[in-house]
Order: structure tokens, then C-alpha cells, then sequence
């Protein structure tokens, strides 16, 4: 430090500062991160056997939403309260990219927002749930439900106003 800047300071940040400062460079716990530090989260490649988890014990290999073994749904929303202007559009699209649930969203002129979701059904059921709580700033006073047909939709997207 500077001799200005140190006589500036009070007496005790200057000690706190002296005695955070003055140490060298320290070791942090989390910075081990080698390849060994957490096989269970290193996926396998094709054609390699998976890692071990720490007890040894093999763990099963990845699957794919793709496998088949997925149950796939669609679902429409209808969700009505302080719901427009809220930011509820945005905070649906970040909640079913989050949980990889295709579909759009979109504004009624009636003042209530409209929610097509499609993809797994746990994932589906986990947007639906959210949508009956919705972004801090909205007030949600019902959701009404219906199952739909699956349509070819890839991604999830805002649509204008309806």
C-alpha cells in the first residue's frame, strides 16, 4: 500500500488488510480439480467402459431423452392473474429450455398467457408446477390444463399476441 492511502485508513483495517494481504497465495479447497476429484460426473465415452463411483461400484451409462423409454406429452396452459408485463413469457421460456421441455408461449388479448408445452412427462409436470407460481413479480389466480396432441415443434419460443 501506498504510505498515503495506509495513513488514511483506520487502525483496525489496516490490520485486517495487513493480515489478509501479507499471507502469499493460499491453497483453496475446490481448486483440486484433476481428473480423479469426481469420477462420478465424468460421462463415458462410446466404446469405454464408464468410471467407478467412489465406492468402486460401476455406474450405469447415460441415456438419451431420444431412447424411446421417455413417456412424451403435450400440454396447453392457460394462465390467468397479473400475468402480462411481469416478465412471465421470459421466465417460462428460461424454465423450459432449464428443463428441456419444448413448446411456445404467448400473450391473449383477454390479458391471460397461453402455454404449449411438449416433451417428457416429469419435465412437463415440473413447467406446470412453476406456471402456477410464476416469476416473483406475477400473481397467478388459475391455471387451467388440457392434454393435447404432440406437434413438430423443436426448441422453445415466444409467439405474438393472440
Amino acid at each position: 500500500m501506498g504510505r498515503f492511502v495506509a495513513n488514511t485508513l483506520s487502525e483496525p483495517l489496516r490490520l485486517f488488510l495487513a493480515a489478509t494481504f501479507s499471507r502469499g497465495p493460499r491453497k483453496l479447497p475446490w481448486a483440486d480439480t484433476g481428473p480423479d476429484r469426481y469420477p462420478e460426473t465424468m460421462p463415458a465415452t462410446s466404446g469405454q467402459a464408464g468410471h467407478t463411483l467412489h465406492d468402486g461400484a460401476p455406474r450405469e451409462p447415460f441415456r438419451s431423452v431420444c431412447d424411446g423409454e421417455t413417456e412424451m406429452i403435450a400440454r396447453k396452459l392457460r394462465i390467468r392473474g397479473r400475468v402480462q408485463g411481469v416478465g412471465f413469457r421470459y421466465s417460462a421460456w428460461l424454465e423450459a429450455k432449464r428443463l428441456d421441455v419444448a413448446g411456445w408461449v404467448r400473450n391473449r388479448d383477454d390479458g391471460s398467457v397461453e402455454l404449449f408445452l411438449q416433451g417428457d412427462a416429469a419435465a412437463v409436470a415440473k413447467v406446470e408446477d412453476w406456471a402456477h407460481r410464476g416469476p416473483n413479480a406475477a400473481y397467478v389466480e388459475s391455471v387451467e390444463g388440457e392434454d393435447c396432441a404432440l406437434e413438430d415443434c423443436a426448441g422453445f419460443q415466444e409467439r405474438s399476441t393472440v
